[in-house]
């Protein structure tokens, strides 16, 4: 268990002293309680008394836990303790001390430590785009700190609706690396074509945290890149070595066997598949 510090000789509290802990009763400890009781005095002459009305610090409280920060977050950042915070979120006292209050308000969305959650919109959005880019969860793993592929999946799929704010910004380095390096990889960007994932070149960065921005709805890819990236992706099944029916199924019968045995019979012999024939 930790033992809280003693507060400082000079101060009221090191005076007055606690739960199993005598004050104490010095000529500096006498002074700063002293002196602390006339800070009071003039403070509620000049109409600031030491206790005010929480209904500020409730109120930004609210708003600090919709921004995707703790309780605990807020009272380390406000050097208050958890119960403070948590009891006036709450609002279970009608008055609260002015030095707590100021340290309170003080607190903004931007001091969240990385430990911190938020949603996971954000990161959502960057994965999906870096789908459309050729950019597959195992790939993108690799240019974060410690993510799992499985990780990356949850979010995608929307497993995970809240993120850490270390994870938030991982995976805002590895868009930003990732995001002009477009590859070919059918198969995650036959999903972001098929889910209408808008890519890097649709998004400003300030877009993806924005709950109140909607993407464009039904954007695909053009019918001749959707077509390529299909005939890429029968061709690393057949590298693979399925059959042309094994690749049918796999594909969810999007296309014809015929299509696909074409296709493979192209990849094979390295000669271009004829589209149409002349009657003899």
């Amino acid at each position: 268990m930790t033992t809280r510090p003693l507060p400082p000789h000079g101060s009221e509290a090191r005076y007055q002293g606690a739960l199993g802990r005598p004050g104490c009763r010095c000529a500096t400890c006498l002074n700063g309680w002293t002196r602390a009781g006339q800070e009071r005095l003039l403070a509620h002459l000049a109409g600031q008394p030491p206790k005010i009305s929480p209904a500020e610090v409730t109120a930004h409280i609210n708003t600090l836990t919709r921004a995707g920060m703790s309780l605990s977050c807020i009272a380390r950042a406000a050097d208050v303790s958890r119960d403070t915070v948590t009891e006036h979120a709450r609002g279970q006292h009608q008055f609260i001390r002015r030095s707590r209050a100021d340290r309170i308000l003080a607190v903004r969305p931007e001091h969240a430590d990385a430990n911190s959650y938020v949603p996971a919109l954000g990161s959502r959005r960057r994965i999906q785009a870096l789908y459309v880019a050729g950019h597959g969860s195992y790939k993108i793993a690799r240019y974060t700190d410690d993510l799992s592929p499985r990780a990356i999946d949850y979010i995608l799929d929307g497993t995970r609706v809240m993120v850490t704010i270390a994870t938030r910004n991982t995976l805002a380095d590895a868009y930003r690396t990732l995001a002009n390096q477009t590859v070919k990889n059918p198969r995650t960007q036959n999903r972001a074509a098929k889910a209408g994932w808008p890519g890097p070149g649709y998004w400003d960065d300030d877009e993806f945290e924005n709950p109140d921005f909607t993407p464009v709805a039904g954007i695909e890819f053009k019918r001749n890149d959707t077509a390529e990236l299909r005939r890429e992706e029968i061709i690393h099944f057949a590298w693979h070595g399925d059959t042309p029916e094994q690749i049918l199924a796999r594909l969810n019968n999007e296309v014809s066997i015929a299509t696909v045995r074409s296709i493979v019979q192209e990849w094979r012999t390295g000669q271009k598949r004829q589209r149409k024939q002349v009657a003899a």
